[in-house]
């Protein structure tokens, strides 16, 4: 009758002491990388936002047939402090590059992603974005 809860006690346990020691469940490294808007940003017109990212995070948009998809680059954005509810586009679905990939062809721009795509730039005021980088890596590849 009480075989149960010992039992759920000592794995939850041994999850807390192991997990910690095992190579596979460490927190990934991060990389910090500048943004910066390449020309001056107007109400209702397109933003492009430019990444100094390292070779190995490299962003090639597009990433699917969805204009709004940035693959697995996530976009955060503030206005006047407050964030913001990105805009949603119905689209059929689409299947994307392999594992992290792009459907861009390969002379396309990198390192850049269009933030009027994926939010209403519609008031003129002050914008605070995050641009964060997560790569799935496959076991025995290179971090």
């Amino acid at each position: 009758m009480f075989r149960v809860p010992i039992l759920a006690i000592g794995l939850m346990l041994v999850l807390l002491v192991v997990a910690p020691l095992c190579p596979w469940a460490q927190a990934p490294p991060v990389a910090e990388f500048k943004i910066h808007i390449t020309e001056p940003a107007y109400a209702g017109l397109p933003v492009w936002i430019q990444a100094e990212l390292p070779q190995i995070l490299t962003a090639r948009y597009p990433y699917a047939t969805d204009p709004s998809w940035f693959g697995t680059n996530k976009i955060e954005l503030k206005r006047d402090g407050q964030l913001l509810a990105p805009t949603s586009f119905p689209t059929a679905p689409s299947g994307g590059g392999i594992l992290d990939g792009s459907i861009a062809p390969p002379n396309s721009p990198q390192n850049r992603l269009p933030l009027h795509l994926k939010y209403a730039l519609d008031q003129p005021s002050t914008y605070s974005v995050r641009w964060t980088v997560v790569r799935h890596q496959v076991s025995g590849t290179p971090g």
